[in-house]
């Protein structure tokens, strides 16, 4: 291939990774509107569906299909109930990684402290700020926040409430090692009639870690087998998400954290709506606040009879988005992570990348480190792709006499030249298989940057001091001046001027090779330093090489007797043997 296909591969790929976050930058998402009410809560309300599935135990008769009386329809943040005058206790279980805050007001989480990331510059504990702790329950549209009787023994948090209408709710909650927390909700009925059951419980809300962060790093997820979906804070603040498919887990997350709740008997649904947060300073413009996302589950409704009971058991994760940590997790909660079409190389990347780090104690160079063992590996395939531009190059005046001849004819002209390839053996797809096979590298090293903590707050040196953001030194007019992006588009450029050309590329082609350069420029801007640092070693590495190679004399091309069609990456015969 010629370096007519190659630059559309690329802007085309670019386009497809960047787009969301040229929407955003250009075209940010508009501020909720109010309700008449003047509250900016505007999510829709929804019938939420159950599936006719068995009780989570023996005890508890079987299921029946729920009515919409059954599970309620008010959204998750009307069942929040209004501010209250009873005093809240407050409860703590705590390993060596994570302290959990439990409080009465809904019996459930109402924040997580994880240690190792103290909330300094950002906010790191997850579940704060949000208006409903995690696990709280709703029956027949009961209030989430309704007073509970806690108690603890330092191993574990208990507690119970009524519901109006004589469910008992009983939890209990066990901190595990690292960042999972086992619990137990068992429901009771205690009136004098059967009643059908549908209980809703919180997940949790996500926010964002600093100022910065946009609506696109903020989301709401499940997944149903090996399906993973996630609905944006951009999204949500449009319309309220409601999965009415049965989901192993579900999860809210930011950039790097995640609060992920798997129940033993899957949700029957999940939904997830907008919190509004006040804005970081105080003294911003209104357009500078917020926004969160929570996120409910429903569990599939089930008819007790008088004093019958049923219980059901939640695993929940509360930490870091670290590959190791979920992918020892049970019912694939490693998908949370989203590598999409790269996970492969994702995981292959995060995996040398930690084993280069062991050896030099240092992300940046390890990234160093993997660019050029990718560089090695490739090397085969950039020497080849050299040689045939020189090749090519060679045979610049026959394709001349073929461009001037059938001037008049683009078929008959494109035919001749594929003629003359065959003839001499030269594969035109060969100029741009190194970078073809190196795209998703790039793509792999872009979605590790994006979700990886490993990676968060590591520098490398200098004023590159955080490698999962912009290496910004200065701000000049108002804008930020990042050099890595900088130097990236600069060592393009040299690249592109002592690459060899193949003879008669089209102008326009030629064009969009020097656009190429500020088109990445552009979208890697304001992304991670440690991409920036992926791509600027890779070309300098790339120059390194052509230095090498293109002061080698190529062997010309020699014209077989008869050519076979297609092309081959077979060497022309040696004109020297008889």
């Amino acid at each position: 291939m010629d370096k007519k296909t190659l630059p559309i591969i690329v802007v085309l790929g670019a386009l497809f990774i960047f787009w969301p976050s040229v929407l955003d930058f250009f075209w940010p998402p508009a501020p909720p509107r109010p309700n008449a009410n003047g509250s900016t809560n505007h999510v829709a309300s929804a019938t939420r569906p159950f599936s006719q599935q068995p009780a989570a135990q023996p005890s508890a008769p079987a299921s029946t299909p729920a009515t919409p009386s059954t599970a309620g329809t008010n959204s998750i943040l009307a069942l929040a109930g209004p501010e209250t005058s009873v005093q809240a206790s407050v409860a703590t279980l705590e390993n060596d990684v994570v302290q959990v805050h439990f409080t009465s007001l809904g019996g459930g989480i109402e924040k997580v402290v994880l240690k190792k990331y103290p909330p300094t510059k950002e906010n790191t504990s997850l579940n704060h700020g949000s208006p409903l702790p995690v696990l709280a329950a709703s029956i027949h549209d009961s209030l989430y926040r309704s007073p509970c009787q806690m108690k603890s023994d330092g191993k574990k948090i208990i507690t119970e409430q009524k519901t109006p209408a004589g469910i008992w709710i009983g939890k209990e909650y066990t901190l595990k090692q690292g960042y999972e927390i086992e619990a137990v909700i068992t429901i009771k009925n205690t009136s004098p009639n059967p009643m059908a059951v549908g209980m809703r419980t919180i997940v949790g809300m996500a926010s964002p870690l600093g100022a910065k962060d946009t609506p696109d790093t903020i989301s709401a997820a499940l997944c149903e087998g090996e399906k993973y979906q996630r609905e944006t804070s951009a999204a949500l603040q449009k319309k309220a998400w409601l999965s009415a498919k049965p989901a192993h887990w579900a999860a809210v997350q930011n950039r790097y954290f995640a609060l992920i709740c798997a129940p033993a008997t899957a949700f029957a649904s999940v939904s997830a709506e907008n919190v509004p947060l006040p804005a970081p300073d105080k003294n911003a413009a209104p357009a500078a606040a917020q926004h969160g996302v929570i996120a409910e589950g429903t569990l599939p409704s089930v008819t007790l009879n008088p004093g019958g009971e049923s219980r059901f058991v939640f695993s929940i994760y509360a930490g870091p988005k670290e590959y190791h940590q979920l992918s020892q997790l049970p019912a694939r909660q490693d998908l949370i992570l989203d590598f999409g079409w790269w996970a492969i190389f994702c995981k292959a990347l995060l995996w040398l990348l930690a084993i280069l780090h062991g050896v030099c104690g240092n992300w940046g160079l390890a990234i160093v480190g993997v660019t050029v063992l990718i560089k090695i590996v490739f090397w085969p395939l950039t020497a080849m792709s050299t040689k045939s531009m020189k090749q090519m190059q060679a045979l610049a005046p026959k394709m001349e006499e073929i461009k001037k001849k059938y001037s008049n004819d683009a078929k008959r002209m494109n035919e001749e030249t594929m003629k003359l390839y065959r003839e001499y053996r030269i594969n035109p797809m060969a100029g741009c298989i190194p970078m073809l096979v190196q795209i998703p590298v790039f793509f792999a090293f872009y979605q590790i940057l994006q979700v990886a903590i490993e990676l968060r707050g590591q520098p490398f040196f200098w004023w590159i001091t955080d490698l999962s953001q912009p290496d910004r030194v200065a701000s000049l007019l108002g804008y930020d001046v990042n050099i890595l992006p900088l130097l990236m588009a600069v060592t393009m450029i040299w690249n592109t001027l002592i690459t060899p050309q193949t003879p008669n590329t089209d102008p326009a082609m030629k064009m969009m090779m020097w656009f190429l350069p500020a088109m990445l420029l552009f979208f890697c801007y304001n992304l991670s330093s440690g991409l920036s640092l992926y791509w600027t070693v890779q070309n300098l590495l790339t120059i390194l090489q052509t230095y090498l190679t293109r002061n080698q004399p190529a062997q010309p091309p020699v014209k077989v007797k008869s050519a076979s069609r297609g092309f081959s990456f077979a060497r022309p015969p040696d004109s020297r043997k008889k």
